[in-house]
C-alpha cells in the first residue's frame, strides 16, 4: 500500500469507492470536510484546507488498491473528538517521523491524520 503524505495545492487524491453515499457521508460529516465542491451520482470532490482535493469515484468493483493518505486538519483535536463521537477508533502511529492517528474509512481505505 502506498502512502501519500501531506498533499499540497497541486495534489488530487483519487479513491475508488463502491458505496459513494456512505463514503461521501464519512468524509463530509465524520472527517468534517464539509460539503463537496462537486457532487454527483458517480463522483464527489472535496477541497482540503491546504488547496489539495480529495475525489471519490463510484465504481462497481475496485480495480486498484487505494493509497493511504495523510492529512493535517486545521483543528486535529476537534476532528479526533468528532470521529470518536461517530464511533471510530483512532490508532496512534507515525508517518514521516511524526505522530499520526490512523483509521479506516467505511471501505477500509486508510486515512492518516497528523496531530
Amino acid at each position: 500500500m502506498g502512502v501519500l503524505l501531506m498533499p499540497n495545492a497541486e495534489t488530487e487524491i483519487l479513491l475508488q469507492v463502491e458505496n459513494l453515499p456512505l463514503c461521501r457521508a464519512f468524509y463530509r460529516d465524520a472527517l468534517m470536510l464539509g460539503n463537496p465542491e462537486i457532487d454527483s451520482n458517480f463522483l464527489c470532490r472535496f477541497r482540503l484546507a491546504d488547496g489539495a482535493s480529495l475525489t471519490l469515484e463510484q465504481v462497481v468493483r475496485k480495480t486498484i488498491q487505494n493509497p493511504a493518505w495523510c492529512w493535517e486538519p486545521d483543528e486535529p483535536q476537534l476532528v479526533f473528538e468528532n470521529l470518536r463521537a461517530f464511533g471510530y477508533q483512532l490508532k496512534k502511529t507515525t508517518a514521516a517521523q511524526r505522530p499520526v492517528r490512523a483509521l479506516p474509512d467505511p471501505e477500509s481505505n486508510t486515512v492518516l491524520l497528523m496531530e
